[in-house]
C-alpha cells in the first residue's frame, strides 16, 4: 500500500466509510476495532497506516490492558467475596444486576488504565486455581528465604517431607470442598437455587483459604507494623533501664534485645492464630448465612435450620478427612 491510498483510506474512514479487515484469530471479514465474530483485535499487530512509534504505543497499552486486566478482576473478586458477598452472589443466582455496577474502589484506575466500561471477575475455578498458584509460589519463597538465611546450618533432608505434605494438603482441600458442596446442595434440596450455582459458591469460599495467611500476613503489617514497632522500641527501652539500675557496670543489651525477639514472636503467634480464627469464621460461618438467608428469603422458605444445615456441611466431611490425613501429621 503506497501513500496516496494510504491518504485516501484514512479520508475514507474520516469521511464515515469504515474499512473492511481481515480477522487474524478467525478470518472473518469485518470493520471497526474488534471482529464480531470471536473479538479479537483486527489490529492485532498494530496499524500498518500509522508510525512505528504510534504502533509501539498501540501495542504498548494492549499489553498493559491484557496484564492488568486479569489482575483486576482478581482484585475485584477478592473485594466482593470479603465485603459485599451478599450482593456479589446476589448478582450471581439472580442477576438484577451487573456486576460492572458494583462498586468496587479500583474501579475508575481499572477504567482509566483498559478503557473498558465492563468490569468483570474471575470465574470460580480460575480464581481457585489461581490462589492455589499464589500459595505454591509464597510458600516457596518463604521457604528459599529461609534457607538462604540459614545458609544451610540447620537444613536438615528431612525437612523436604514438607513438599509433598503440603500438596497432599491441597489435594484434600479439594476433596474437602467438593464434599462440603455435595452435602450442603443435599441438605438445602427444597430450594430453587441451581447445584451449579452452590458449588461455585463454595469454590470462591474454600479458594480464599489458600490465600489466607498472605491476607493475614497483610493485615498484620499494614495494621499492626506501627503499634508492634513501638511496643518493641519502648520495651527495649525499659528492659535495658531495668538491666542498667540492677547492674550498672552491664555494657550489652544482649538479654533485652533477646527478650524483645522472643515477646515478639509469642504475641505474632498469638495474633496469627486469633486472626486465623476469626477470618475462618467470617469465611465459613458469617457469609454463607448472610449469602444465603438473604436467598432463602427471595423464596420464601425458613432460615432457621441454615445455621445447622451450614455446621453439618462443613463438619461431617472433616471427620473421613481427618482419618486419611492423620498419618501425613504423625512425625516420623
Amino acid at each position: 500500500m503506497d501513500e496516496r491510498e494510504m491518504e485516501a483510506q484514512i479520508g475514507k474512514e474520516e469521511a464515515g466509510e469504515k474499512t473492511t479487515r481481515k480477522c487474524i484469530s478467525c478470518g472473518y471479514q469485518d470493520t471497526g476495532e474488534y471482529c464480531s465474530n470471536c473479538g479479537s483485535r483486527l489490529e492485532f499487530l498494530g496499524d500498518e497506516r500509522v508510525s512505528s512509534i504510534q504502533n509501539f504505543r498501540i501495542i504498548l497499552g494492549e499489553y498493559l490492558r491484557e496484564v492488568l486486566d486479569p489482575i483486576f478482576a482478581y482484585i475485584k473478586t477478592i473485594w466482593l467475596l470479603l465485603f459485599q458477598p451478599v450482593k456479589f452472589f446476589q448478582v450471581l443466582c439472580f442477576r438484577e444486576q451487573p456486576i460492572s455496577e458494583i462498586h468496587f474502589p479500583l474501579g475508575s484506575l481499572w477504567r482509566k488504565v483498559s478503557g473498558k466500561r465492563t468490569q468483570y471477575t474471575l470465574h470460580p475455578i480460575a480464581f481457585y486455581t489461581s490462589n492455589f498458584v499464589i500459595n505454591i509460589i509464597s510458600g516457596a519463597l518463604v521457604l528459599i528465604v529461609l534457607l538462604m538465611v540459614s545458609r544451610g546450618d540447620s537444613y536438615e533432608p528431612n525437612n523436604a517431607s514438607l513438599i509433598p505434605s503440603v500438596s497432599s494438603a491441597g489435594f484434600f482441600t479439594l476433596l474437602y470442598m467438593l464434599a462440603t458442596a455435595f452435602i450442603f446442595d443435599f441438605l438445602t434440596k427444597e430450594s430453587k437455587v441451581s447445584p451449579l450455582f452452590k458449588y461455585s459458591f463454595w469454590v470462591y469460599i474454600f479458594s480464599l483459604v489458600w490465600i489466607g495467611p498472605l491476607l493475614g500476613a497483610c493485615i498484620l503489617i499494614v495494621l499492626l507494623l506501627p503499634l508492634t514497632c513501638i511496643f518493641g522500641c519502648v520495651l527495649v527501652i525499659i528492659l535495658g533501664l531495668i538491666q542498667v539500675a540492677l547492674s550498672p557496670d552491664s555494657t550489652t543489651f544482649a538479654e533485652p534485645y533477646t527478650t524483645v525477639l522472643s515477646t515478639y514472636s509469642s504475641v505474632s503467634t498469638v495474633l496469627n492464630i486469633l486472626f486465623s480464627g476469626i477470618g475462618g469464621i467470617y469465611l465459613f460461618l458469617v457469609i454463607p448465612w448472610r449469602v444465603f438467608s438473604n436467598i432463602f428469603q427471595k423464596e420464601e422458605l425458613p432460615t432457621k435450620n441454615l445455621w445447622v444445615i451450614i455446621l453439618a456441611s462443613l463438619i461431617i466431611p472433616a471427620i473421613p478427612l481427618f482419618l486419611c490425613a492423620s498419618p501425613l501429621l504423625v512425625p516420623r
